[in-house]
């Protein structure tokens, strides 16, 4: 095993330590691969052996919690004596983990709510959020439960490479989690109201003129961003689409289903769509070959997607391959066909045994295999089977193999559908990629600004 020191951290990551070390509440802006956990630890380390921290709490994703920081520390010698203590498990595992002497403590994002209720007092004097787009919605309770306490600890960082996946009102709570709505308003609506306008029922809102750059400037002080592909030389990521055609009457009943809300399948079995929300997602069950009846049983239509994703192994011609599926329907369908699959689960000899090439055919779900797993050994060949809604999944999924560490051009499969939502969601999530794109842009800092602070 090599042994790694504060030597071997880049130049970028040492400017994210000072960056943390020198803003109280920071947004650390680092995507995929760049090494933030390692900037933060480093920061932490430093702060706690100046007397400036004594206790510090990391919310993360539950996987990121068990495997990922650490494992990390104990990796560099400048970080490998700090303690550690996991809240999770039971109710009581974790209140024993509270009660147990630790420099660092952690716990995922949903017992958050836990914590607060079981806690007289907030012992943490620094907060970690990782992932903290994790913290977007401020309707949720975590968020609720967090700004009535957020004045309590002296130092809050974020760290996210998905700040704004679905469009800059998603912004607001990532930034208001760290400076409790100083910068861009004391609250959502507030915010909402000065940078956007909406529609007549207030469903749809669009940025005011000049409100993007106003939002940027707001929060560039306390915001860094770095972007892979300014400080990594990684393999080009090869985006291959995959187009295929729906059986007549499948295209058929899925543009009914599109028009009326409601079809009926040959076996008598009504589908019906009471919502524009629920007829998006019956739409894309649909084109993934199932959909959902009222009481949760999914019937088969056909198989293009299927017949497709053999296509996509036999071309891999023996690579191992991994494949994002969207529904339950899609990961029993794939199994039932394929033999071979495995799925991605929480033992920790999956990833190993797939990163040692033994998994000829992995499944995963992107919402619980897009953060802190690295998979880039085992394959350099991803699919959708069908995609997702929601960008900071689709990166973070596509960064489990186009990463730091991947040795070879990492393709990228599409299965999508000819005339149908498919390519709604794709052209979506290229839109919101732009406005994610420009935030992160204006976020960077230029090497005059360094000079000057």
């Amino acid at each position: 095993m090599i042994n790694l020191d504060r030597s071997n951290l880049h130049n970028y990551q040492s400017r994210a330590v000072e960056f943390v070390k020198n803003k109280p509440r920071s947004l650390l802006l680092m995507e995929m691969g760049l090494g933030k956990t390692i900037a933060t630890l480093t920061a932490i380390t430093d702060l706690i052996d100046s007397g400036e921290v004594e206790y510090v709490l990391i919310l993360a994703p539950l996987r990121v919690v068990n495997t990922v920081w650490e494992k990390e520390a104990r990796q560099w010698d400048h970080t490998k004596h700090l303690t550690f203590s996991r809240m999770v498990g039971t109710p009581q595992q974790r209140f024993d983990a509270y009660n147990t002497d630790a420099a660092v403590y952690l716990t995922n994002y949903e017992n958050l709510i836990w914590l607060l209720n079981t806690i007289d007092e907030f012992p943490f004097d620094m907060v970690v959020f990782d992932e903290g787009s994790k913290m977007k919605s401020t309707k949720s309770k975590r968020y609720k439960a967090w700004r009535k306490i957020a004045k309590y600890p002296d130092r809050v960082v974020s760290l996210t490479g998905s700040p704004a996946s679905n469009g800059l009102l998603d912004f607001y709570g990532v930034v208001s989690t760290v400076d409790q709505g100083k910068r861009l308003g004391r609250t959502f609506t507030i915010f909402r109201d000065k940078y956007f306008i909406g529609d007549y029922q207030g469903w749809n809102w669009e940025l005011r003129n000049g409100a993007e750059e106003q939002i940027h400037t707001a929060v560039k002080d306390i915001a860094l961003s770095m972007q892979a592909e300014d400080y990594l030389e990684l393999p080009d990521r090869i985006n291959n689409t995959i187009t295929i055609t729906l059986p007549p009457q499948i295209y058929k009943l899925y543009r009914e289903l599109e028009r009326e809300f409601l079809i009926k399948l040959v076996n008598g079995t009504d589908i019906a769509a009471p919502s524009a929300a629920t007829l998006s997602n019956k739409l894309r069950q649909v084109v993934n070959g199932c959909v959902y009846d009222e009481e949760g049983k999914f019937h088969e239509l056909h198989t293009a997607k299927l017949d497709a994703l053999e296509d996509v192994i036999e071309e891999a011609a023996g690579r191992p391959l991994l494949v994002f599926y969207q529904y339950r329907s899609d990961l029993t369908r794939i199994q039932a066909r394929f033999k071979q699959s495995v799925k991605l689960d929480n033992d920790p000899e999956t990833i190993e045994l797939w990163n040692r090439k033994k998994i000829p055919l992995l499944l995963a779900h992107p919402a619980s295999a897009g953060f802190g797993i690295n998979l880039q050994h085992g394959s350099n060949q991803l699919c959708w089977f069908g995609l997702t809604w929601s960008l900071e999944e689709y990166e973070q999924a596509n960064a489990r193999l186009h990463r730091q560490g991947q040795n070879n051009h990492v393709i990228c499969h599409h299965i999508i559908a000819s005339g149908t939502i498919d390519h709604k969601v794709s052209e979506a999530l290229q839109t919101k990629r732009t406005v994610q794109q420009a935030l992160l842009e204006s976020m960077k800092e230029t090497e005059d600004e360094e000079e000057d602070t």
